[in-house]
Formats: structure tokens, C-alpha cells, sequence
């Protein structure tokens, strides 16, 4: 059968058209961008051997194949290796060899609490992963963005990457000595995890807080404000007295005097179906500075997602948030009644 007429240059332009495209887009392009036009070229190359005369077409086109795979062996295999222990932007992610090495170091009896960007197994790829790998050894996943976990015993706490801010926090608020660290090397260039043992301790740096007790069994016991580089820091320490079946979310507010509505707000989900008796519950959200010197912070509970505020058990109106003002002089009570 013979190709139709004009054919080559059909194929040629195929072969070069996503190359034009992409150099042509005002965003970066990726090789893998090219696959569209992959088969024209060999379309191409096929179409050179066949072209040859006499007997050596078929053996040439039999040599020229043998070829191709073993070039797209060799290249597969040098870029498994190297993805494997070099990091790469936008490459694979961590193999998993290097993670179920390290969910292997910390399962010694102990229980293990997973600190990861994401809890949803269905949708985050790292609480996939250990979900899998701990199945059926005890642990607990917390979103390490918004809030962090520390039981009331020995425990492990396994940071999946240092620049989760949760590990900062555990840094600035677990004794030292109640605290041995171990990181865990993935590739070149790659961030480590950090396997954080925790021995039972009261978390230091904060102010006490005013009396602030939840129906979901949450009591608000110690908070504090720290400056960043660009932003301000609301940290707040909750002990938990029951577990919790559903979700919960925690409202950060901030108001300043004259506006009835916060000028600014931040919630944060609080990782509650993994809270057990006795944890302590570090939560955190971040502000635009500066806080005027008359603000307040309100902040509290409520469910999600029908967004049910938590009644206070220790104030006249039960819907009223704890009030917390950072100019006020330490040791005053500055809770809403």
C-alpha cells in the first residue's frame, strides 16, 4: 500500500508542531509536553526504511527498531536511578522506598502520630502513603499546616517535611529535654523527614489563658503572639478532654474597637477525628500586621461542615468567643462573659 501523496510533509509538520506551540506560549514548556508529536517521527523513520532499495529495508528497519528500544531502555532506567536519589523540580515524587524505610524506624511499640499536608487518603498523596504503610500498626494523621498533636505519653510524631510549620511550633513550644530529634534522608537535595520523640511534658512560651471550656471537651489553657517575618502569629494550646467523631474547625478572628464584623479572619480545620483524651492541641493562624494596640482576638470552635459554633461552658452567653487581647497586661483576664 502505497502512502498518499504529500505524506512526508504532513508527518514533518507533525513531528515539529508542539515545538512550535510551546516556544511560542508565554509559560514554560515540559518535554513530556512533546508526546503528541512522538509518533510522527517514528512514522518518519518508518517511512525512510521502507524507502530503501533492494533487500536491506526489512533488516534495516529490524536493526532500527532493536535500536530505539534499547535507547528508551537505557534512558528509562538512567532516569529511574536518578530520580531515584537526585531531586529534581517538578519530577516524581519521593520513591517509596525511602518512606516505608522511615515508617519502618518508628514503629517500635510506640504510637505514632503522622504530621502531613493534608488527611484526606482519597486526595493527599503523603497520608496515602503512610495510611498503607501503617495499616495496621496504631497511628493518627494531622494536618501539620493548621494544627498539631501531642499526646499526653511517649510518642512518635513523624514530620513528613521540615517546612511544615507544625515542626516549628513543636521546636518552639516541647521542652528540649522532653524532646529527641532524628532526620531522616530521602534524596539529594530533598527535604528530610523528621522522626520527633516526645515524652509526656507541659508545653512552654505561653500565657495562661482566661477560663475557656468547649462542649467538644476542648479547654483553652495557654496562647501567645509572635511576630514573623511578615506576619503575625496567633498560637493557641488547647488540652482535650474526650475524643471527637466529627470534624471540628477552630474561627480566628480579629476585631478592633468600632466595627461590629472582625477585620480579619483566619480558620483553620483542627484534624479532630484523630484527637484523643488527654492531647494537648497546638493550633495556630497567621495576620497581616500590625495589630492595632486596641484589638482583640476572638477565637473558638465550631463544627464542620454545617458550621455549628461550640457552646462555652464557662460564660454567660455560650455563643460568646474567647476573648483574647494581645496588649493586655499579662495575667489579666480578658475572656468574653
Amino acid at each position: 500500500v502505497r502512502p498518499p501523496h504529500g505524506w512526508g510533509a504532513l508527518l514533518g509538520l507533525w513531528a515539529v508542531s508542539s515545538l512550535l506551540v510551546w516556544s511560542l506560549a508565554p509559560v514554560p514548556f515540559r518535554i513530556h509536553y512533546h508526546l503528541a508529536a512522538l509518533p510522527a517521527g517514528l512514522l518518519l523513520l518508518g517511512g525512510a526504511v521502507r524507502a530503501l532499495p533492494g533487500r536491506r529495508g526489512p533488516w534495516a528497519g529490524v536493526a532500527l527498531a532493536l535500536a530505539l528500544a534499547l535507547a528508551e531502555g537505557v534512558g528509562f532506567l538512567r532516569g529511574v536511578s536518578l530520580a531515584g536519589s537526585v531531586w529534581t523540580p517538578h519530577g516524581i515524587s519521593t520513591p517509596l522506598i525511602h518512606q516505608r524505610t522511615a515508617a519502618r524506624a518508628v514503629q517500635d511499640g510506640t504510637p505514632v502520630i503522622g504530621v502531613v499536608p493534608g488527611v484526606d487518603p482519597a486526595v493527599d498523596g503523603d497520608a496515602a502513603v503512610l495510611q498503607v504503610l501503617w495499616w495496621s500498626y496504631p497511628h493518627r494523621l494531622v494536618d501539620g499546616r493548621f494544627a498539631l498533636l501531642v499526646p499526653d505519653r511517649r510518642a512518635w510524631l513523624f514530620f513528613v517535611a521540615p517546612w511544615l510549620p507544625g515542626w516549628q511550633v513543636l521546636q518552639q513550644a516541647w521542652p528540649p529535654e522532653a524532646l529527641t530529634v532524628r532526620f531522616f534522608p530521602k534524596r539529594r537535595g530533598e527535604y528530610p523527614f523528621v522522626l520527633a520523640f516526645v515524652s509526656p511534658a507541659s508545653p512552654q512560651g505561653f500565657r495562661p489563658a482566661p477560663p475557656a471550656r468547649l462542649a467538644n471537651g476542648a479547654r483553652l489553657v495557654g496562647w501567645q503572639v509572635l511576630p514573623l517575618a511578615d506576619k503575625v502569629r496567633l498560637l493557641t494550646l488547647w488540652r482535650l478532654r474526650a475524643a471527637a467523631s466529627r470534624e471540628y474547625h477552630q474561627f480566628n478572628h480579629l476585631y478592633v474597637p468600632g466595627r461590629e464584623r472582625p477585620v480579619q479572619v483566619h480558620d483553620v480545620p483542627l484534624s479532630s477525628r484523630s484527637w484523643r483524651r488527654g492531647d494537648w492541641l497546638l493550633t495556630w493562624a497567621d495576620f497581616d500586621p500590625p495589630l492595632p494596640a486596641d484589638a482583640w482576638f476572638g477565637v473558638g470552635m465550631y463544627t464542620y461542615p454545617d458550621v455549628q459554633r461550640v457552646p462555652r461552658l464557662d460564660a454567660a452567653d455560650p455563643q460568646a468567643p474567647i476573648r483574647l487581647q494581645p496588649h493586655a497586661p499579662l495575667g489579666s483576664d480578658t475572656s468574653s462573659k
